[in-house]
């Protein structure tokens, strides 16, 4: 008869399949990725190419608001005003005594004959309120600026060059991009083999640590033999053990690039082949290349085109500005004597005489920006052809250090296999076959970092010519 269960103890049973539904959950979690998947997946996601579109939307609305000065503005102008009381009209009438003071003897008659009309003066002459007690006004005009559309011409255009230019700095930043992200896998590709080969360093020594307790054993060796081996083991392990914490930090440093969680777990199915490719062009035409290709270059052209625009604008500030207006006012609450309804067109000159000089630095402040974008161009022409230069001089180390490095595993491998049968005859040492495994070691890992680091050099100098897509 089964012992019965406790409720824990069925619990746990239940929860088995669970664990193992979630296991092969994360199993396949694992995101294979190839390298276009990468970089499609960068050129997605990449917060810095986020930025660049941002800037992008920026330049274009700086753009727009500026030529939207070409046109006529109509500003609206409208008040509403409550006075203390309304302003009446009145006549002050003269008593007789002030006539009399005022007049001549001639006039007497006249005032006499027509005096009755002095006491009818303030009724013929009733104008109602000056002001009444609550007054409005609306004012529309139409202004269209004349000389300053030179100025807008200006800014409109040196807005449309830094436009140029946004969309430029986001080819380059899409290029650098690019190359970082095939940098960054093809690095982690190089750390995940270099693991393998510090793994297979540690393999290579156990088996002899293995065959080195045998001999002991059988008294052909002494302990120091087999502790020289311990030794190499460790260090061996040491080697594995920073290869892997080196596949994490590449691992997250790749996922950051792709714009993914630095925890996500990367599998990479790209294949490098070795011969790898040749190099394409030779030096002078790659220099040529860059020098048209990079679109920093271009961009740093367009900034400079909007910098001369600019200083053109800025030296119109220093001439008068003429305007044609066309008003229409509508007033409420004036009194009779101010019409109801008015209009009229002309024109506006403005002219700011005198202001300490401020326009003039303004002037030469741009004069200067232009001047600092013509040498920034000859400094990033003479720096793209340096790093060109250099990425290309890179590939070429790079494909002599691989050949170098192809000859000295043989040899690595011919004197392991020597020392390993020596040692199997009891004909030399441990230190001798640890050494030997120790050199193939390194030349295994010598090969890696060169034949990776080839086609890391290829990806750079792609970048330098401006060829990444």
């Amino acid at each position: 008869m089964l012992p019965s269960r406790s409720p824990l103890a069925r619990l746990s049973l239940a929860l088995v399949p669970l664990a193992l539904l979630l296991g092969t959950g994360a199993a396949r979690a694992e995101r294979r990725l190839s390298l276009a998947d990468a970089t499609r997946l960068a050129l997605a996601q990449n917060p810095e190419l986020k930025l660049e579109d941002v800037k992008i939307t920026e330049a274009e609305a700086r753009a727009k608001s500026t030529g939207s000065n070409w046109g006529p503005k109509l500003l609206l102008d409208a008040n509403l005003l409550v006075w203390n009381d309304a302003q009446k009209f009145e006549l002050a009438i003269p008593t007789a005594d002030q006539l009399a003071a005022k007049l001549k003897p001639t006039d007497l008659a006249t005032l006499l004959k027509y005096g009755d009309l002095l006491a009818l003066m303030p009724y013929l002459f009733d104008l109602g309120n000056i002001r009444d007690q609550v007054t409005a006004q609306i004012q529309l005009t139409l202004a269209q600026p004349l000389t300053p559309l030179l100025q807008v011409h200006q800014g409109h255009k040196a807005t449309r060059k830094l436009t140029e230019a946004a969309v430029l700095d986001r080819e380059s930043k899409r290029g650098e991009v690019v190359y970082k992200v095939k940098e960054g896998y093809l690095k982690l590709m190089q750390v995940q083999r270099l693991a393998e080969v510090a793994q297979t360093g540690v393999d290579q020594v156990q088996e002899h640590l293995k065959r080195a307790q045998q001999f002991q054993a059988a008294g052909l060796i002494g302990k120091q033999e087999v502790l020289k081996a311990l030794v190499e083991l460790a260090r061996a392990k040491e080697r594995v053990i920073k290869a892997r914490y080196g596949i994490s930090l590449a691992s997250s440093a790749l996922a950051m690039l792709l714009g993914l969680p630095l925890e996500e777990k990367l599998a990479l199915t790209e294949k490098v082949v070795d011969p790898p490719p040749p190099p394409r062009g030779e030096l002078s035409e790659l220099m040529r290349k860059a020098g048209s290709q990079r679109a920093e270059l271009r961009s740093l052209e367009k900034k400079h085109e909007a910098a001369v625009a600019d200083e053109k604008r800025n030296k119109l500030d220093l001439v008068p500005q003429l305007s044609a207006i066309a008003t229409y006012q509508h007033t409420e609450g004036q009194g009779t004597l101010m019409p109801k309804n008015a209009f009229f067109f002309g024109g506006l000159l403005k002219w700011e005489v005198w202001d300490w000089g401020g326009k003039y630095w303004n002037a030469k402040a741009a004069r200067a920006r232009v001047a600092q974008a013509e040498l920034g161009k000859k400094l990033l022409t003479e720096g793209v052809a340096l790093q060109t230069k250099k990425a290309y001089l890179d590939v070429q180390q790079s494909r002599e250090e691989l050949e170098v490095a192809r000859t000295v595993i043989k040899e690595a491998e011919e004197a392991y296999r020597i020392e390993q049968k020596r040692f199997a005859a009891n004909a030399n040492t441990s230190t001798d076959v640890l050494d030997a495994q120790l050199s193939l070691t390194r030349a295994n890992l010598a090969y890696t970092t060169a034949l990776y680091g080839y086609y890391i050099a290829q990806a750079a100098l792609e970048y330098a010519v401006g060829a990444q897509r």
